[in-house]
């Protein structure tokens, strides 16, 4: 069984086609003006890609310049918190020198007042043992 026919040869549809119509011409005129439109556009949105990607670069560029300062103080930074380190271990160490001074003398004053008060004690006894009643004698002398 042949689906051609009777002794007759189907022709093959063909893709192409040497006939130009209007339709055919039309075509051909859209499609090159889209063409050309979307070449177009596309250029734009390279030269805005280009654009855009100058001034990100600029901007990252920048920020890395204000990266490289502030990390070039960092060497400045370790020498300053060094010294500061060193001058709070010296003003400590005359805080506690004054410190213990300090509790030396506070030291020596409770003794001074402790011989006051055991010389007080005995200036009281002995002006008890010099008043004939027991009493206390007054410091200021009665009538």
């Amino acid at each position: 069984m042949s689906t051609t026919g009777e002794g007759g040869n189907m022709q093959k549809p063909s893709w192409f086609s040497n006939n130009l119509t209007l339709g055919n011409v039309i075509t051909l005129i859209t499609m090159l003006c889209a063409g050309i439109y979307g070449y177009g556009k596309l250029e734009n949105r390279v030269e805005n890609v280009d654009r855009n990607q100058s001034r990100v670069e600029m901007l990252s560029n920048e920020k890395f310049a204000a990266i490289t300062r502030t990390v070039e103080a960092i060497p400045n930074l370790a020498y300053r918190i060094t010294a500061q380190e060193e001058a709070l271990k010296q003003t400590n160490a005359r805080l506690d020198a004054s410190l213990q001074t300090l509790s030396q003398r506070i030291a020596e004053m409770n003794q001074l007042l402790g011989s006051v008060d055991t010389k007080i004690a005995v200036l009281t006894q002995r002006l008890e043992m010099q008043t004939p009643t027991g009493r206390r004698a007054s410091i200021v002398p009665g009538p």
